[in-house]
């Protein structure tokens, strides 16, 4: 019972703000749902992902590739946002491991929306930098 909270609270440490680096926190949290998923079918528990523990996997590895594709200045509020996702689906399967049932899916839900709040700082600076370059663009005199 206390390995899926050790777990979970080694994912919201790893997720939580202290952390500036968006793509390490979504490749973590990538890890953390498939892994947990992984150990909660070998549980016993169901998968309810239509696409299976596998298909997840590619489409986590697809939309990796695609948001690194992105423009520079993109590209961290994606990884933010399947940071939260995936996070939010990890504290699921690891609640569902202590046993605590349908309540896991609000900490899951709730986890998630934390970890996308804890990403906002990081996301204002990236639109400053985004409006300012809009900005100088536009009152720079074109040739």
């Amino acid at each position: 019972m206390f390995k899926p909270l050790i777990t979970l609270a080694l994912l919201l440490g790893l997720n939580g703000p202290s952390h500036s680096d968006s793509v390490e926190k979504a490749w973590a949290a990538a890890g953390a749902d498939s892994a947990s998923t992984a150990v909660g079918l070998a549980a016993g528990l169901t998968e309810l992902n239509p696409l299976g523990p596998i298909g997840a996997i590619v489409v986590k590895v697809a939309a990796m590739g695609y948001i690194g594709s992105l423009p520079e200045e993109d590209r961290s509020a994606n990884y933010n946002l399947v940071s939260s996702f995936w996070g939010g689906a990890a504290v699921n399967n690891l609640c569902w491991l202590t046993g605590a049932g349908p309540a896991c899916l609000l900490l899951g839900l709730g986890a998630g929306r934390w970890l996308w709040n804890s990403s906002e700082d990081e996301r204002r600076t990236t639109l400053a930098v985004k409006q300012a370059a809009i900005a100088a663009a536009v009152s720079s005199p074109t040739d």
